[in-house]
């Protein structure tokens, strides 16, 4: 009898002990560590650390330490600006609900396109470097072309050509004037030339040496005078003489007043 109760309480034990062994262990593990520079060991700060299958995640510190809660089969990501990205499966031998480890992180190289810098030009060299630019081909211009093969070759256009008021009959015409580059550098340039004749006239009646033959005025006061003017472009170049004679007089009174 005392025989069966020892072979009972053995084979009891034995069970218990296998058992235990394959029992699943805690699934959950805080993994914590240090992220360092592969070339120069030092730490780095603000590290992305991101758990994706949570989509959770922290961040590294000043002195590159972190911590953070993972199910055991998760995966980590790190990523930082400048670093390749890594990633870290916690091993599968690892008994413990504690993991720490260091990883480093290799620099990664950008290179960047080769960047023009020009400096300010003259307005008719800006005018001239404009036509002369070759952009990409935009979408609506590509769709001209292939629709329209008749105009894929065009000639040359010449500053000295394009004149406003240029007009382009037919409506193929008129849709590759549209679109196409050609087009839109006329239409620029046909803007550009008009303020050219806008300003040109300002000039010849708005400026220092007229103003200040009819108010007598010199130096910085006439400069102070003409900013004090104030008047619109169109009645500068369309006003009748007269009226801006009689516009300047005015002007200058009220200016006098004010200076006292």
């Amino acid at each position: 009898m005392k025989f069966h109760i020892l072979f009972i309480s053995i084979f009891f034990l034995l069970s218990i002990a296998g058992i235990t062994q394959y029992l699943p262990q805690d699934s959950i593990v805080r993994v914590s560590g240090r992220v360092l520079d592969q070339e120069k060991g030092s730490p780095i700060p603000y590290v992305s650390v991101f758990n994706k299958r949570t989509v959770r995640g922290t961040m590294t510190d000043s002195s590159g330490y972190f911590s953070i809660i993972i199910n055991r089969y998760d995966t980590l990501y790190f990523s930082s600006l400048g670093y390749k990205p890594a990633k870290l499966t916690v091993p599968e031998d690892i008994r413990s609900n504690l993991y720490f480890f260091n990883l480093s992180l290799d620099t990664r190289t950008f290179v960047l396109k080769t960047v023009h810098v020009y400096g300010l030009t003259k307005k008719q060299q800006f005018k001239k470097d404009f036509i002369d630019y070759n952009t990409e081909l935009s979408v609506e211009e590509k769709n001209v072309q292939n629709n329209f093969p008749d105009y894929q070759k065009t000639p040359t256009i010449q500053p000295s050509d394009l004149q406003p008021g240029i007009k382009i009959n037919g409506p193929i015409s008129a849709l590759y004037e549209q679109f196409s580059k050609e087009g839109k550098s006329r239409r620029k340039l046909e803007e550009l030339q008009e303020e050219d004749a806008k300003q040109e006239k300002i000039s010849k009646r708005f400026n220092e040496e007229n103003i200040g033959y009819l108010t007598g005025f010199k130096g910085d006061t006439l400069k102070d005078f003409m900013k004090f003017c104030r008047f619109g472009t169109n009645f500068i170049i369309n006003a009748p003489e007269y009226d801006f004679l009689l516009a300047v007089k005015k002007r200058k009174e009220q200016y006098k007043q004010i200076r006292k």
